[in-house]
């Protein structure tokens, strides 16, 4: 590919980012004016929203976690002090990047697969206000982590990509 011209690997980094910018966006406004109504109704002497428990939980889970994805894909998410930590889009994999990648591919996969036991697990449990499923707010452990799973292996195929052609990395 030339230079010009974005991979693949670029583009689904660009989509799951574009994804979880909305929709973190999305919880964040909606804890915020749900925060803020619940608090103007107590200061006007109306009664609290009784939901607002729910609705801020189930926003504030699903804003971390979505999140930690867009950290992660700033590759700012794993890092140790005096290594390149994940591979960047930037520079070609060192074999210490390559163990640090592996063993947080794994990390993701296991806590991937225990998310989606655990939300399985709670499709029976409901909350007490509304009675939604929890699973809804467990069902984040596993997006987040399939999400930052993407965003790890497409880094690392660009960083191997651009090692076996020599050329410099992309930016975005």
């Amino acid at each position: 590919m030339t230079s010009g011209r974005r991979t693949l690997a670029s583009r689904v980094i660009g989509l799951v980012v574009g994804i979880c910018r909305v929709w973190s966006l999305i919880c964040f406004l909606g804890l915020f004016f749900l925060m803020v109504a619940n608090v103007a109704s107590r200061y006007l002497g109306l009664p609290s929203i009784i939901w607002s428990v729910d609705g801020t939980s189930f926003t504030m889970v699903w804003m971390i976690l979505t999140g930690a994805v867009l950290v992660m894909a700033a590759g700012t998410h794993i890092s140790l002090a005096g290594t390149d930590g994940i591979p960047d889009q930037g520079r070609p994999m060192s074999p210490l990047g390559a163990f640090i990648a592996f063993c947080s591919a794994l990390a993701l996969a296991i806590i991937g697969v225990s998310g989606a036991v655990f939300a399985v697990d709670a499709i029976a449990q409901k909350t007490f206000l509304l009675q939604l499923p929890r699973a809804l707010w467990y069902a984040a452990i596993p997006v987040a982590a399939a999400l930052m799973l993407v965003v790890l292996i497409a880094r690392v195929t660009m960083s191997l990509r651009k090692e076996a052609s020599g050329a410099p990395g992309e930016t975005d």
